[in-house]
């Protein structure tokens, strides 16, 4: 095989990224750069940068080829003797995208005309810092592409129809290796361990996906006691046509826990009467908790049995008002909100009995046709909004998804690890935001992510319902949190 075979040709790969990359005849897919082996497909398919991937290729082969047609360079950083300008965030893009390939900072200077090895190196070791551990290269680790997460139901339905093919009747032959391999080539990114393992433990005719019955619960909660949780042991003794997976989620979702109390129309008597052992704090411990047991076993006897339902119904009911109005707040509404919360606060202070009964309830009153619950909601909502005024620098956009993947889209925790405060909501939405964007590495990351956790619902990503879509306009929020830092500070100096 000669040199000129070896190289592949790509023109459309070209024609789209020719205003990035610079004129030359031609686009050399050469595989082999220096020490390590990357494949074009891989490139594409992991969205790397394939403007300095190329040419950084083209030059390498111009070079194998005996030095004909040489690229014309930019001249270097250290050829003038101007001061260098900070990076921009193009730069630390190309930097990120560069450093993922190739492991030598020296060829992922070049794809960065005017900037040295050394300003690269000092770069790559800040953005390594911000990140809290190393950036390793992942180009080998997915090289083809495989995606990971639940099935979808087309796929299930070529697996089960492929897998009847090759058993022709014969429910006792399996397929082989190599047929796994191609039922996982027709589907397209699946790898032939996820199909055979989903077919094992999902799709096989044996298995018996009905909920369990209340004679089925019972068997299950005696082989616990007996066997304790394992799992295996409990399947093959008492449930053969269950899986592992399908006992354990049993057991976790209902079968160990009591039966939910119905729920009790109580009546307002009961509530008011609440109210005034709660202005009272009679069961109220010092430390401001109260103490709902004691309560119901010394006033009401008659509801013993259903403590915890009965907490839940009055928290419910002074939750709930027939006339709320919803929908966007007014101006004139969040000024009542703020007014009223720091004219209330002081009264409030160290009582959670009190702040349960009525402040919330009192500042609904005072705001109007709102529940105390969207008062709480909104108030909260509006003391965080300095949090979402800060631009997002392109390295905290790399720590929130480090965060997102290592801590599974909990947000309330992510937001906490950030070098910068972050409200929870602004996590979400900046990261719905990169799942969208424009920028094509932040997006192939996240889309990564989604397509990992996704199976688990974490905090709903794709069912963001409650995010509102596009981007927040910053000037509108930041004229809003300082209006409500002006109302807060006239309310508490008139007070």
């Amino acid at each position: 095989m000669n040199r000129t075979s070896r190289l592949l040709t790509n023109r459309a790969i070209l024609r789209e990224f020719r205003p990035r990359v610079g004129v030359f005849p031609g686009v050399y897919g050469l595989k082999s750069i220096g020490r390590r082996t990357y494949s074009s497909a891989a490139v594409e398919k992991n969205e790397l940068g394939k403007s300095e991937y190329l040419t950084s290729l083209h030059r390498k082969t111009r070079q194998r080829l005996g030095g004909a047609g040489k690229v014309t360079e930019a001249p270097r950083a250290d050829d003038c003797s101007t001061e260098r300008e900070p990076w921009t965030q193009d730069e630390e893009v190309i930097l990120y995208r560069r450093g993922l390939v190739f492991d030598d900072l020296e060829m992922v200077a070049e794809g960065l005309d005017g900037r040295t090895k050394e300003e690269c190196t000092a770069k790559w070791k800040e953005m390594n810092a911000v990140l809290e551990g190393p950036i390793v290269p992942a180009v080998e680790q997915a090289t083809e592409g495989q995606r990971f997460g639940r099935f979808w139901p087309h796929e299930d339905a070529k697996i089960q129809e492929e897998v009847e093919r090759i058993q022709q009747g014969d429910a006792s032959r399996k397929p082989t290796a190599a047929q796994w391999k191609e039922i996982a080539k027709q589907l397209g990114r699946r790898s032939a361990d996820g199909v055979k393992t989903r077919w094992s433990r999902i799709l096989h005719p044996q298995w018996d996906h009905s909920p369990l019955s209340a004679e089925d619960r019972e068997v299950l909660k005696t082989a616990i006691e007996e066997y304790d949780q394992q799992w295996s042991v409990i399947q093959k003794v008492h449930f053969p046509r269950r899986t592992c997976a399908q006992l354990r989620a049993f057991w976790r979702s209902g079968c160990r826990l009591k039966p939910q109390a119905q729920r009790t129309n109580y009546g307002a008597a009961v509530f008011a009467k609440v109210d005034a052992l709660l202005e009272k704090n009679t069961y109220t411990n010092p430390q401001g908790v109260v103490r709902w047991t004691a309560m119901v076993a010394a006033e009401m006897p008659e509801f013993l049995d259903r403590a915890e339902s009965f907490r839940q119904c009055y928290v419910r009911s002074r939750s709930y008002r027939a006339t709320a109005r919803s929908g966007q707040w007014s101006k004139d509404e969040t000024e009542r909100l703020v007014c009223g919360v720091a004219a209330l606060t002081p009264d409030f202070t160290g009582n959670k009995g009190a702040m349960l009964s009525g402040f919330w309830v009192e500042i609904a009153r005072r705001v109007g046709p709102r529940t105390p619950g969207q008062c709480a909601a909104r108030y909260t909502y509006i003391t965080t909004l300095h949090h979402d005024v800060l631009r997002w620098e392109y390295s905290e956009l790399l720590k929130l998804l480090q965060l997102c993947e290592l801590h599974r889209f909990r947000w309330s925790r992510i937001c906490k690890l950030l070098p910068r405060p972050r409200s929870p909501q602004a996590c979400r939405e900046r990261f719905l935001v990169s799942l969208r964007g424009s920028d094509w590495i932040l997006r192939g990351i996240a889309e990564d992510l989604v397509d990992k956790f996704d199976k688990h619902k974490w905090a709903g990503v794709l069912q963001a319902t409650s995010v509102r879509k596009g981007v927040i306009k910053v000037t509108k929020r930041k004229e809003e949190a300082e209006e409500v830092c002006r109302i807060a500070a006239e309310s508490s100096g008139s007070a």
